[in-house]
């Protein structure tokens, strides 16, 4: 099962071509765009961690990440 869904990430990320700027016209849009139509695929790429989706940060447009790694935010020990 996880060979077939990573061989479907794999065909969706080379048949989409470059990232497409992030702007006012694909706000709330992911990336990869194969992940607009199919809930599936989106799911796998969410939890592939490559899942991004435009949008508007301070006065900019930027892909952000979808999901995030808990492991990020821990606190560290102090030394």
């Amino acid at each position: 099962m996880g060979q077939v869904v990573f061989g479907f990430i794999l065909a969706a990320v080379f048949t989409t071509g470059p990232k497409p700027q992030c702007k006012a016209s694909n706000q709330g849009e992911f990336w990869p765009t194969a992940a607009n139509a199919d809930p599936t695929l989106r799911r796998a790429f969410m939890q592939d961690g490559s899942l991004e989706m435009c949008a508007a940060k301070m006065w900019r447009y930027t892909w952000q990440p979808v999901v995030v790694n808990v492991n990020n935010y821990r606190k560290r020990p102090a030394k």
